[in-house]
């Protein structure tokens, strides 16, 4: 048994009492029949029937098909028409109201009864249908991205647009069903032609779209999106349309850009420093790791390319009789997270460089790094093993003069330096010398000549650059004799008051 309600709507009483029996006879409610447009209208109002059975011809001001018409605006029903003329020409008419079907009178009973039934099922796939899109349409239109029905044609032109163009680029999708070279129109003119290319080679072939690109707002500013569609075939295996969706990556093009003008001037920093930087891992064996980072100062020093640099690490480069040291000097890398050490790398030629290196620890992505400033200290060394022979030879000379030579400092107020032979003449050794030193006029000097000296040290004080300032007096030496000393003194260095 079914219990849907139908409306007979038929101007001959007698046919429309024969249809009221039928129906009922078939399980259907059929609570009344009307005879004009205007009733059928009221009395759609009233019982709100799930079927309207209209004869396209009726009595009155209203035909069928207006009335039917109204009663779809009002209320969610299929309609069959019943018309006396299968060739009627106002049959043409009325399927603008997009009937569930047509009944020729006279009409059988088997013919009403498949034609009703199957009229309910169609509209009962229809409303699953219309629900499903509905859902889909309310899925597709909050998420946060454009999606879009393109034709296959040289414009892509659309003939389905998602409300969230409007917010994306300022054009509401009505505007993009209008004018179907919108799309060309906001390229960016700098990607328009490879963009345009894309277009026309996927739809040669049917590959996927999947492209990034640039487009001009309504209000002029730039929107980058990431655009993707596949191609989607009818039932007859003809392609049909564009499927795709259409995200806004500006965000994210934004902060690409500005980590490529960080990373530019970090990179500018890094090369241009007059040091060599190095980076490289520290295992969690203790082990040094092969460079990860190299500057161009580092590659310039060492005779290497980049590339080549990066498959090294530093016990590859570190002077043999330094490599025995590597162990010790990571472990107290890692322990100080600091460490300022000297040692010998060696260049690709086979030359070796002196460098000192100023290494750091630190962590970056769950891994161990050290960084490690290299300064090549070349020059530093020659110049230090100048001045070592300088003073070896300074040394060699006062050691071998018959005279006492010596330094004394008047801010310390003793002698900071004196050779061999000024010990010999006056008897004393190393040691004796040190313990007299930090009393040296009161425990050597004459008592009486002690004024002058003291007199002599002051002169000093107040002497130009190399004004020779001198004197005569007595030192007492170790066996109590004093000796006659004529000292010629000359001030060779001065602190910061001069």
């Amino acid at each position: 048994m079914t219990n849907e309600t139908i409306l007979v709507v038929e101007d001959n009483s007698i046919i429309a009492a024969h249809l009221q029996r039928v129906l009922q006879g078939f399980g259907y409610n059929v609570p009344r029949t009307v005879t004009t447009g205007e009733a059928a209208v009221q009395a759609a109002n009233e019982i709100k029937p799930d079927l309207a059975l209209v004869d396209i011809q009726l009595a009155g001001k209203m035909d069928g098909i207006e009335a039917s018409r109204i009663m779809q605006s009002n209320q969610d029903m299929p309609i069959v028409f019943l018309t006396a003329y299968a060739e009627d020409e106002r049959l043409e008419q009325a399927k603008l109201t997009q009937p569930y079907g047509y009944l020729v009178k006279p009409v059988q009973e088997r013919e009403l009864y498949a034609t009703l039934e199957m009229a309910f099922c169609k509209h009962r796939l229809t409303r699953t249908l219309q629900a499903s899109e509905e859902r889909y349409r309310k899925l597709i239109e909050q998420i946060r991205a454009v999606t879009y029905l393109d034709r296959l044609d040289e414009y892509s032109s659309s003939f389905y647009m998602s409300p969230q163009i409007e917010q994306l680029v300022g054009y509401p999708p009505e505007e993009w069903l209008n004018d179907k070279e919108l799309w060309i129109k906001l390229l960016h003119p700098e990607d328009r032609d490879f963009v345009v290319a894309e277009n026309e080679r996927t739809n040669k072939t049917g590959e996927n779209f999947n492209i990034e690109y640039r487009m001009v707002a309504k209000d002029g500013h730039i929107v980058w999106v990431h655009d993707e569609a596949v191609l989607t075939y009818d039932g007859s295996g003809k392609p049909y349309a564009w499927h795709g969706i259409m995200y806004d990556i500006t965000a994210k093009k934004q902060s690409e850009e500005a980590l490529r003008e960080s990373e530019s001037r970090f990179r500018l920093l890094f090369n241009n420093t007059i040091d060599a930087i190095l980076v490289c891992p520290i295992t969690t064996e203790g082990e040094i790791g092969k460079f990860i980072e190299v500057n161009d100062v580092a590659c310039t020093m060492l005779g290497y390319q980049r590339e080549e640099l990066l498959k090294l690490s530093y016990t590859d480069l570190i002077w043999n009789k330094d490599k025995d040291r590597i162990s010790d000097t990571i472990r107290s890398l890692e322990k100080t997270k600091h460490l300022l050490f000297e040692t010998i790398l060696l260049a690709k030629d086979g030359s070796m460089i002196p460098v000192e290196c100023n290494s750091d620890v630190f962590q970056y992505k769950e891994q161990t790094l050290t960084l490690s400033i290299v300064r090549d200290i070349s020059e530093r060394k020659k110049s230090e093993e100048i001045i070592r022979e300088r003073e070896n030879l300074i040394l060699a000379i006062s050691e071998s003069s018959p005279d006492l030579i010596y330094v004394y400092d008047f801010e310390l107020k003793k002698i900071i330096f004196t050779n061999k032979p000024s010990l010999d003449i006056l008897g004393y050794s190393d040691d004796e010398f040190v313990e007299i030193n930090w009393n040296l006029m009161k425990n050597v000097c004459h008592p009486e000549d002690l004024p002058k000296i003291k007199d002599h040290l002051k002169k000093c004080t107040q002497a130009k650059d190399n004004e020779l300032v001198t004197l005569e007096y007595r030192v007492r030496k170790k066996d109590g004799d004093y000796a006659w000393f004529y000292n010629r003194d000359r001030v060779f260095k001065r602190n910061e008051d001069g």
